[in-house]
Order: structure tokens, then sequence, then C-alpha cells
């Protein structure tokens, strides 16, 4: 057996390494779709892969010393050794505000890459840090590979109840996710190429209404498969023509939730804990009321409140001893330490 037939493919790490083309070449997908400003493409919409092929060494070789060794894959990398893997993909790319251009396009991967993305890959399944226990426990809910809706460097968060119930070990009751300026679009594609199907009328009039009390995030889009259901919500408001101040402002509105417990959240990578002691309040299963936050609300809070307390959480008061005890805690039994704090400590003690 040649070593092209043992090599088993698997798409979804091709499809890591074809995101991670995408990214770095997005810049210049400007003369692949007649020319376009490169500042109108928008968004890079979910790729299609059309052919995934081996190359085997016996097979290159026949073709002759000159043709193989002026190879270079996706990042620039002479032809040293090893299989080789072609792969074509056909993606759509937003060049304005409602318009796409469709792009086929093709890389090579070299064996040595494919081999260490597996690996990689393998090694998230294992369930190992924090980030990898909560993306297989949302692939597991949504019944495909998360990864999918994380486009590099994009703006997209799964956050608030979902990554709770993870932390604390309980059932996944729906998920959240916070999309960015031109994420809209592409994770609802993504979403949609999995048979999840949009329900407009999903949410009841009265919860409706609590969002324009909270003037900062749009009433969500919610998609439905089965029993499984996905909240898409956006922030209200124009697009900062500065990206960090713009990227500030989405993880502010992050740190702004009205519950303690639901200030964490994902970015397919990393858990980030965005309101002090987040972590720890869901692994004791408390919480505290922020009322101070830019998402809290009055009418809302109690509906969410009686919704907690009815699945075991119990509410404690914010004040000066129940901060100490938290942080003690917090130091003496935290097991899982592999989380990045995203959150400012404006507590005035």
């Amino acid at each position: 057996m040649s070593k092209s037939e043992e090599l088993s493919i698997d798409e979804h790490t091709i499809r890591k390494i074809v995101n991670k083309y995408l990214e770095k070449e997005k810049s210049n997908f400007h003369s692949k779709i007649n020319r376009f400003d490169s500042t109108l493409i928008k968004k890079i919409i979910p790729f299609s892969l059309t052919r995934i092929k081996v190359k085997s060494v016996e097979s290159i070789k026949d073709k002759g010393v000159d043709w193989f060794a002026g190879i270079k894959d996706y990042n620039n990398r002479s032809y040293e050794s090893g299989d080789m893997i072609s792969v074509s993909f056909t993606m759509k790319i937003k060049t304005g505000y409602d318009t796409t251009k469709e792009v086929v396009d093709n890389i090579i991967i070299f064996h040595d890459e494919y081999i260490t993305e597996s690996r990689n890959e393998k090694i998230k399944s294992l369930g190992v840090t924090l980030g990898d226990k909560v993306r297989i426990k949302i692939d597991e809910y949504l019944g495909f590979n998360s990864d999918d809706l994380f486009p590099i460097n994009s703006m997209v968060r799964v956050f608030g109840g979902c990554i709770r119930d993870i932390i604390s070990n309980k059932e996944i009751h729906d998920i959240d996710i916070l999309v960015g300026a031109g994420s809209l679009g592409y994770v609802e594609n993504i979403l949609s190429d999995n048979g999840y199907k949009y329900m407009e009328l999903l949410t009841p009039k009265d919860l409706s209404s609590i969002y324009s009390d909270i003037k900062i995030i749009n009433e969500p889009h919610s998609w439905v498969k089965n029993d499984k259901i996905v909240q898409i919500i956006r922030p209200v408001g124009q697009v900062d023509s500065n990206e960090i101040i713009y990227k500030k402002s989405f993880i502010d509105l992050i740190r702004n939730v009205d519950i303690s417990c639901c200030g964490v959240s994902y970015d397919g990578e990393k858990v980030y804990e965005n309101y002090e002691s987040a972590v720890s309040h869901c692994k004791n299963g408390i919480f505290i009321v922020n009322n101070r936050a830019k998402m809290y609300s009055e009418r809302r809070i109690i509906h969410r409140t009686v919704k907690l307390t009815s699945r075991g959480w119990v509410e404690v008061k914010p004040d000066v001893a129940t901060y100490r005890d938290l942080k003690i805690d917090k130091i003496l039994s935290e097991e899982i330490i592999d989380y990045v704090s995203e959150y400012e400590d404006d507590l005035p003690f």
C-alpha cells in the first residue's frame, strides 16, 4: 500500500488549513474578482470544498525533477519530500453592502503541515483544556463542528448561559452567539448549511419588547433544528471605522452582563471571564445581579433570575464579605486555570 493510500484525509483538518490561507490572503483577493478595490472586501462567506486529492511521492517524481522542485505550498514553502494534498474550493466574497462575488481557488498542502494540524485537532478532541471542553459540548449540542462558526480574527463569541452551563457541568438549553459587524451573514450561512431554520416569531412578544429597554442589543435572530435553539445577537449602533475601538466596544458589551455567572464567553479557541469571578460563580452554582450593567433591565431581570433559580442556582448579595469569600475560594479551589480574564475591575471595594 502506498503512503497516499494510508493517509486518511480528515475534511475538518483541511478546512482549518484553508481558513488559515483565506485569512492570510484576504487582502489579495481583489485581483481575483475583476480588480475590485480591496477595501470593498468586507467578509469571506463560508466556502465549499470541491476537490481534495492526494498526490503521492511516486506520482510527483514521475513528472520529473524540474516539475516538483518548483512546487510551493500556500505559505510559499518549497517542496522537499512526502505526499502533497491538492485542495480546490469555491467561496463567496462580500464586496459591498449586499453584493457578493463567487471565486474558485485552490492550494497545495504539504503532508507535514496536514499531520501537524491533524494532531492539534486530535489533542483538542481530548478535552484537555477548558476551551476544548467547551468546544466538545457545543459540537455535541449543535450537531456539527463549531469551529466553522469562528473565522480567524472575526468578532464572533458564544457567550452567556451556554458557557455558564458547560463550566457548571449542566445541560445546555440554548446557545447565544454575539456577532460583530459583517459576521451575521457568515454565521447564519453556517447554521443554514447544517440544517438550522430561521424562526422569526420564536421569541414571545413580551420578551421581544424587553430588548427595546436595553437599547444596546437587537432582538435575537432565532435558528432552530429539532429541539436545538441558537440565538444570534447583534449590537445596536453604527460600526466604528477604527477596528480597535469597535473591538473594545464589542468586548465591553460582553462585560456588561446583568447576571455574574453569565459573564463568560468563547471565541472558538479560548474561554474568557468577562465578569470578575464569573468562572468561580459558575462552578459554585451562584450568581450576583449586576444592576449597573448596560444589559440590565428591570423587566428582563425578573424573568432571568426566576429561570435560573428554578434550575437550582442561588442568588447571593454583592457585599464586601461575599466578594472576599469568593476571591478566597477562587484562589484555594480553582481547578480550571486555562481561561483569559477579560474584564475591568470597577468594584468599589
